[in-house]
């Protein structure tokens, strides 16, 4: 991890102390992240990450995660592609 990622991973975290911090003091109280302000945290994270926008991964990792994700947790097959 690049000393950038991990300061701004660490900023994202504090984020989410920092919720979790108020809501204790103020019970009752939600204090929610939106979505706008996480992906505006974790978009420099994939930036640093991720170079052509893909997620690096090669086909033996992929093959290996898929043969643990059991019949029941697949995705129903739509249709069928041609090949």
């Amino acid at each position: 991890m690049s000393a950038d990622r991990a300061r701004i991973t660490g900023h994202h975290d504090d984020l989410y102390t920092a919720a979790g911090a108020l809501e204790q003091m103020l019970p009752g109280r939600k204090f929610t992240l939106d979505c706008h302000l996480v992906g505006a945290v974790a978009w420099p994270v994939a930036k640093i990450t991720q170079t052509n926008g893909q997620c690096p991964i090669g086909l033996t990792r992929l093959a290996a995660l898929a043969a643990t994700v059991s019949d029941a947790d697949r995705l129903p097959v739509i249709r069928a592609a041609r090949i």
